[in-house]
């Protein structure tokens, strides 16, 4: 019997299962052994007693243990993002960025796709990874954003390459998303390389379409680069009015705009090149209702 209740404390001690649940039977198997010495009503009192206490005093510590163990864990988690933060600040000068084109279909919901082209060269080291934001303009809530998904490979050559690429995501923001892409093996320093993303953002564009608001589509780069191209692709009959963004600032060498031709396929179109650091540009969009008619300047008397 002493033999039963020592093995029944060591087993309290790690607070597991299966210590509890040997901790409780072996109290079933004393009560059952001196009921025939001890009054039995007595007896299961006193044992109760002491179960209840032996729990609480179980259940206090598992409260205890569990309350530092998450306050470990939000600590971590915060250096773990500060740390993150700091690296992926330092990376925007791995790798310089020659090319991006980038098409944004959206459609008659908010729901949008983005695809992006991405040509860059390795500086100074070898690059494992590369990292791009994306945002879409407003504190879009959680149930949304948990639904975006980004998929990104190498481009397919000759029948060599389109493997995909491993890819995480965090938030920066309710309206902006990071996204880093890990190489399979890293980029010699000096390299240039090339990657395709495709991201599916459902309710990127829901204040524009569903809403009717006035958005803004911009891109924003903090290091120079080559050449932009910009496409934004609406359903058929979309009509909306433009306003440049920024295409008058001295950091771009040359940026022009294409209206759509066509409401069968209504595209705007933005192409720079000579892109300096810290560029952002886009166009403004109002989408056209029939009772929103355009303002014509009175004729000089």
């Amino acid at each position: 019997m002493k033999g039963r209740l020592i093995s029944a404390i060591e087993g309290l001690r790690g607070l597991t299962k299966p210590g509890i649940l040997r901790f409780g039977l072996t109290l079933l198997s004393l009560t059952g052994a001196l009921s025939f010495i001890v009054n039995a009503t007595t007896l299961i009192s006193y044992i109760a007693a002491v179960s209840f206490l032996s729990l609480a005093g179980m259940l206090g510590q598992t409260v205890v243990s569990r309350s530092r163990l998450r306050e470990k864990n939000r600590r971590d988690s915060e250096l773990f993002e500060r740390y993150i933060k700091e690296i992926s600040t330092r990376a925007q000068f791995y790798w310089k960025m020659t090319e991006l084109k980038k098409t944004l279909e959206v459609d008659q919901n908010g729901d949008a796709r983005d695809h992006v082209t991405v040509k860059a060269v390795a500086v100074d080291q070898e690059l494992t990874f590369f990292r791009l934001h994306l945002g879409c303009g407003w504190n879009q809530p959680l149930r949304q954003r948990r639904k975006v998904t980004v998929r990104a490979c190498s481009p397919l050559v000759d029948g060599v390459g389109g493997v995909d690429h491993e890819v995480t995501t965090s938030w920066i923001s309710q309206e902006k998303l990071e996204i880093l892409v890990h190489f399979h093996s890293p980029v010699p320093a000096g390299d240039s390389f090339v990657v395709l993303m495709s991201i599916h953002w459902p309710g990127k564009c829901k204040p524009f379409m569903k809403d009717g608001k006035t958005d803004a589509f911009t891109i924003h780069f903090q290091a120079p680069i080559g050449l932009v191209e910009y496409a934004l692709k609406f359903p058929e009959g979309f009509e909306a009015r433009c306003q440049p963004i920024g295409f008058e600032q001295d950091g771009i060498e040359h940026v022009a705009l294409e209206p759509p031709k066509s409401q069968k396929s209504p595209v705007f179109k933005i192409e720079a090149s000579g892109v300096g650091a810290n560029c952002r540009f886009g166009i403004l969009l109002q989408q056209k209702t029939g009772s929103h008619d355009v303002m014509t300047p009175l004729g000089d008397d």
